[in-house]
């Protein structure tokens, strides 16, 4: 069993301009077209069991269409949605409430497309609300392509504040932190509300260094995710595979380990 627990798609009637807009923003071409069709083919193909999508709400009014989607998502097979909330929209805590009350199982934020530092206390509140309410909350963490002068989410500014988080569960993308795997080993293995996903990092960063990180974490905090379309399912699978990871490991980062998570 495999469970992508970080794509991406967009409603088919869309996903080619979105696709489009980000590809020009971030100087990176996807390998898929964002819509939610291709990503269910890619995924039957590469031997993928659960998409779990992450959405972003950009913008504070996106918020409330962001969710409806989410929660229609969630319903199609071999899927599940996150919701997302922008910390500036008005009912942020409406919203989270809507999402729990919906059967979804966590919120995504990225503070690089929502323009706020992890550390900014309206950030910190989301966080915060979300884990009283049950929700896990997948946050992006470290570089961003398309936003490479300004980092909002790196493993120290996430460090200062996880004391206001206490029980939260948190899954850093990107293995902790796009090019900041020495940070994360410093500030974030070994902590209990730390969890990583293995989006956008296979392929992209240091085999070394990732094995240092993986094999230093918690075995039971890594979870398997992609960031297809801007990472190959079947390619990062693969590479997974071949990675110098003891074999139970690797169980536990293909599915096991988001199983426990997810409650499934």
């Amino acid at each position: 069993m495999i469970i992508d627990l970080h794509t991406h798609c967009f409603p088919d009637k869309i996903a080619k301009l979105a696709i489009e807009s980000l590809e020009l923003s971030s100087n990176t071409k996807a390998v898929l077209n964002g819509s939610v069709t291709a990503l269910s083919e890619a995924s039957q193909k590469a031997g993928v069991d659960i998409n779990v999508i992450m959405p972003i709400a950009t913008k504070p009014a996106q918020t409330p269409a962001i969710n409806r989607a989410a929660i229609e998502n969630n319903k199609r097979k071999g899927f599940m949605s996150f919701g997302s909330v922008h910390p500036d929209y008005e009912d942020w805590r409406g919203e989270l409430q809507r999402i729990r009350d919906a059967g979804l199982k966590g919120i995504k934020l990225h503070p690089d497309f929502q323009d706020m530092f992890i550390d900014d206390p309206k950030m910190v509140a989301v966080m915060a609300e979300a884990a009283e309410l049950g929700l896990i909350v997948t946050i992006h963490g470290g570089v961003d392509v398309s936003y490479l002068d300004v980092h909002h989410s790196t493993p120290k500014r996430l460090y200062k504040v996880l004391p206001q988080l206490k029980g939260a569960k948190i899954i850093v993308a990107h293995s902790g932190g796009y090019q900041y795997l020495d940070d994360v080993k410093k500030y974030l293995v070994g902590i209990d509300e730390v969890y990583i996903d293995t989006s956008y990092s296979l392929g992209f960063m240091e085999e070394d260094k990732l094995r240092e990180v993986y094999m230093s974490m918690n075995p039971e905090h890594i979870v398997f995710g992609t960031d297809t379309p801007w990472a190959d399912q079947g390619e990062t699978i693969r590479r997974l595979k071949a990675m110098d990871l003891p074999q139970d490991l690797k169980e536990k980062i293909f599915y096991k380990n988001a199983v426990r998570l997810l409650g499934l």
